[in-house]
């Protein structure tokens, strides 16, 4: 073959393996835009997935939250109704049908008067020497076109008390001797009672035990001090003990947990479980015993416990008292007031040689509620300077026994009311 017959060949097969070559690649690219068509659909149709997913269940949320907040709606309504019906019937905890719950409403809309759910009631009662105190109402609820969805609230009611106030409060002299005749009432029907002190004792010294029980000792002898208060100047006081008799103890019922005294009293000691006191004579208007407080009154278990101790006249804290005294509980002092009052050291009203280091003391502490009709004075200073009583005073109120106080805690508003609520999962 000739020269150019052999340039002629190599032009041919060279442009035949170009063209073997582009036909080649265009196949490739064919394949690959395919794969990525498969791919790419694939990749679309999961996110649509996800997203419809996601959207689907978000209206799933929407819908079970709106359907929650119709069922705790129409829960909040069966507590409200029962709110309503124990300012109707006090003593009522079976929604008036005489029966077991539990007891089922239905929820009306107050535009058409059509049924929009229904509430179920449970309720039970706390009573003290068979007397209703205090009550727990637990209230279900659900909407009508959804009732497998439900909400449960659990409520306590009870009646506001000075254990719901702060310290100093304020006592009401006619709640105060009402609820010292109901006291003796009850003492004397299934509590524990004690008559007025015999053979010329002064009272009765109390000490509360961490078992539920109380020693109880007359107090046989006095040594007489002069004392000073603001309500009633300088006066010689009998609160002293110089010697006791005999000691009886004695348990406190859990079913009536009230203890009346018709004498007055010094008291300290372990209080266990909720217990109301109470030292006043309701048969003679002119005998007013005080309650005065000798040592700490403490609580024997840190959540269970409280007592509310009333004096129809005075709730003073003595002479002799520890130089760091805590006082857990509610105190009323009915027609006197609460505190401790101005003892010399020196001078003409001077307390005996053997009491003088008592005179001054460091520190009270309050936990719970004091309250008082007359002025409240714990600290006494002349011309700036602290002369008598205790030098700190801190007071915390308990929001515990404000919500669930011991039986019979004087009132400060009348009828039931929710003290507390709580959601059920």
């Amino acid at each position: 073959m000739n020269e150019q017959g052999l340039a002629f060949r190599r032009r041919f097969v060279g442009s035949a393996g170009i063209m073997k070559s582009l036909g080649r690649s265009a196949r490739s690219v064919g394949g690959f835009m395919t794969v990525f068509v498969l791919i790419a659909s694939a990749v679309f149709f999961f996110l649509l997935s996800d997203f419809m997913s996601a959207l689907t269940l978000e209206r799933t949320k929407e819908r079970f939250g709106s359907e929650a907040d119709k069922a705790l709606s129409i829960s909040e309504a069966g507590l409200e109704y029962y709110r309503w019906h124990f300012s109707e019937f006090p003593t009522d905890i079976q929604d008036g049908t005489g029966l077991s719950g539990p007891y089922v409403h239905a929820v009306l809309d107050p535009e058409n008067g059509n049924t929009v759910g229904n509430f179920s009631l449970t309720i039970s009662g706390i009573t003290s020497c068979g007397v209703l105190t205090s009550a727990s109402v637990r209230s279900t609820g659900w909407a009508l076109e959804s009732a497998s969805h439900t909400k449960t609230l659990i409520a306590q009611y009870g009646t506001q008390t000075l254990a719901a106030s702060t310290s100093p409060a304020k006592s009401d002299t006619s709640v105060i001797t009402a609820t010292l005749t109901n006291l003796k009432t009850y003492a004397q029907a299934s509590g524990v009672y004690l008559a007025p002190a015999s053979g010329g004792a002064y009272g009765y010294k109390i000490v509360f035990k961490s078992n539920g029980t109380f020693d109880a000792s007359p107090v046989t002898a006095v040594t007489e001090i002069m004392g000073y208060s603001d309500d009633e100047g300088w006066e010689e006081e009998n609160t002293i003990i110089t010697s006791v008799g005999a000691t009886t103890n004695y348990a406190i019922p859990a079913g009536c947990p009230v203890v009346f005294v018709e004498d007055s009293v010094w008291l300290e000691g372990v209080v266990s479980g909720k217990v109301t006191f109470a030292a006043a004579n309701v048969a003679s208007p002119s005998i007013n015993p005080d309650i005065i407080i000798t040592g700490n009154i403490t609580y024997a278990h840190a959540y269970d416990d409280g007592l509310t101790a009333i004096a129809e006249r005075s709730v003073l804290i003595s002479l002799q008292s520890p130089d760091v005294l805590q006082l857990n509980g509610v105190f009323v002092a009915g027609t006197g007031h609460f505190g401790r009052h101005r003892y010399d050291a020196s001078g003409t009203h001077a307390v005996p040689t053997d009491l003088q280091s008592y005179v001054l003391r460091s520190t009270l502490n309050t936990f719970g509620t004091f309250a008082s009709r007359g002025v409240v004075n714990t600290k006494w200073t002349s011309s700036g300077a602290f002369i008598s009583g205790y030098s700190i005073r801190t007071d915390v109120h308990d929001a515990l026994l404000a919500q669930l106080p011991p039986p019979f805690t004087p009132t400060i508003a009348s009828g039931f009311r929710i003290v507390d609520w709580r959601t059920q999962d």
